[in-house]
């Protein structure tokens, strides 16, 4: 995490910001207060762009410039450094997210490009990029969006053919915008992505700690059940009676989650793509009810602080220690017993077991002359042996029970929605057991 560059950018934001409301110029202001402060304009200029010189400015900001912009300011040290409480909020989720992305470059989608990703939505990015997810983030069987997600497909299908006028576009970009940034004006905003983009150094160094808030959100159920069906889809496949992992893939998350690796991050906030709003409100849910926990340990280790103590190695050391590991681990053992995420746990732990089983079956059933992985996708037949299977089909076995456990769970998730009332689903239980339907 590159903290210092990412706490530069936002103090020096709250500088110039403070510059523009006295309405002076930069040399007027070092001019303003030459008896109060010795800074000229370039010195002013680095502040204000967050730029940090090795010679003359190694911490950015001495404590001299600290108390003269706070007194100036009329707010304490610690809000002139770390904001408000509603900007310490923000940062605090900055800081969450980029221990959870964990410089994740790896995704389950072989098809896409291997790179960090920002996982705040950028308002002022390109036309391209910002029409095509505006579209995948509107949500088709909605009425309310049905219209912003027309325009926006309008537009991404249109763009370089001159069908709008750059006035036009800038106003559809506008309409578009305001609409997602109702939605969540954290994760839908380009100063948040800005001050993110700050802290990505392309560095792994948080892998249990990124793997612990993951199971944490799990017990979000629409995030959980959204997320393990599209890996599922994505590593497995069926094939007779049985599901094998896709042999030509290296990366799994089984095998990512059961280790701790941390790397799959990408994939979870689906490239701000389709499923990107449940992995929001995955967040927001998980960051609400712990929000206190993260204060205090954070007012503790970090805001009590001054910027000379702040070095990225010594910010990086605080969250890779015993101490906020353990708290995560405290997170996630209370959440697991909270009423409301029980459903999310109980379904993931389902969902951890059967992609055990496939794991088991594609490790036996493999035909020994197969060298994996193979760079053309090839047919399952080719890869597997099932002359190999000796499993009990007949028998109401662990597959077919947490097969049960999965359909029943998500017919329980649903049952006061009326799309679900009338929604049948097939279970084994009743053929292998005498069982009364109960109403």
């Amino acid at each position: 995490m590159n903290f210092e560059k990412m706490i530069d950018y936002r103090i020096g934001r709250k500088i110039k910001k403070y510059r523009k409301e006295l309405e002076l110029t930069q040399e007027q202001f070092c001019d303003k207060f030459e008896l109060e402060i010795s800074i000229d304009k370039f010195r002013l200029s680095s502040l204000e762009n967050g730029r940090r010189h090795k010679k003359k400015n190694p911490h950015f900001l001495t404590e001299d410039l600290v108390d003269f912009f706070s007194n100036k300011m009329g707010i304490s040290k610690k809000d002139f450094l770390f904001g408000n409480s509603e900007e310490i909020t923000d940062l605090t989720k900055l800081i969450i997210l980029n221990i959870f992305m964990n410089g994740s470059i790896q995704t389950t989608d072989l098809r896409e490009e291997a790179r960090e990703q920002n996982p705040i939505f950028d308002l002022e990015a390109s036309d391209d990029e910002f029409f095509r997810l505006s579209y995948l983030n509107f949500d088709p069987y909605d009425k309310e969006e049905e219209q912003y997600r027309k325009i926006a497909s309008s537009v991404y299908l249109n763009i370089g053919k001159k069908t709008f006028e750059k006035g036009k576009l800038k106003e559809q970009r506008k309409i578009i915008a305001n609409k997602l940034e109702s939605y969540d004006p954290f994760f839908f905003n380009t100063n948040s992505s800005k001050s993110y983009q700050m802290t990505m150094d392309g560095t792994e160094q948080f892998t249990e700690q990124s793997s612990l808030i993951l199971r944490s959100l799990f017990g979000d159920f629409k995030f959980a059940s959204n997320f393990l069906d599209r890996v599922d889809n994505l590593e497995n496949y069926s094939f007779g009676r049985l599901k094998l992992r896709d042999t030509s893939r290296t990366e799994f998350f089984l095998d990512d989650y059961l280790e701790k690796k941390g790397n799959l991050s990408a994939v979870m906030i689906d490239w701000k793509e389709v499923s990107y709003r449940k992995f929001i409100n995955a967040f927001n849910e998980y960051y609400k009810l712990y929000s206190n926990n993260f204060y205090y340990f954070l007012d503790e280790h970090l805001f009590s602080k001054s910027m000379k103590e702040l070095s990225n190695s010594s910010v990086n050391e605080i969250f890779r220690g015993r101490a906020f590991t353990e708290l995560l681990n405290d997170i996630y053992f209370l959440d697991e017993f909270t009423e409301d995420r029980m459903l999310g746990h109980n379904y993931t732990r389902a969902q951890i077991q059967k992609f055990t089983l496939i794991k088991k079956d594609s490790e036996k059933l493999l035909r020994k002359e197969i060298v994996l992985p193979y760079k053309v996708k090839r047919s399952p037949d080719e890869c597997y042996d099932l002359s190999l299977d000796d499993s009990h089909h007949e028998e109401y076995n662990l597959s077919k029970y947490l097969y049960d456990f999965e359909n029943m769970t998500v017919l329980y998730e649903n049952r006061d929605n009326e799309d679900y009332k009338n929604f049948g689903t097939g279970l084994h239980l009743p053929e292998y057991f005498n069982i009364k339907p109960i109403k």
